[in-house]
């Protein structure tokens, strides 16, 4: 859940998958249908959905675009630093970029 009570969902792959938003679309309707976490969610506001993966398959734009759910889309990356080794988040559709 974020700040605001809202359901976030996140779906973290390893490599490219063109069945993401199915995904994340099967894993939102049970929460939504068994609501668990009732006591700390506020299920009235939308569910955000959050794939995290190195590659996205072109398939997951087209079927992000042509449904009705908040999908949000970050590319995932090891970056070396002098003697860091960071995970780098690049949201797709702003290209802000994040590290861990």
């Amino acid at each position: 859940m974020d700040e605001n009570k809202r359901l976030v969902v996140l779906e973290l792959k390893n490599g490219e998958d063109r069945y993401v938003v199915q995904q994340l679309t099967r894993y939102c309707d049970a929460l939504l249908e068994h609501k668990p976490f009732a006591d700390r969610v506020d299920y009235a506001q939308p569910v955000r959905l959050i794939a995290i993966t190195p590659k996205f398959h072109r398939d997951n734009f087209t079927n992000r675009k042509y449904h009705g759910l908040l999908f949000q889309f970050l590319q995932l990356a090891s970056v070396l630093s002098e003697a860091n080794l960071n995970l780098q988040l690049k949201d797709i559709d702003n290209e802000r970029i994040s590290h861990v």
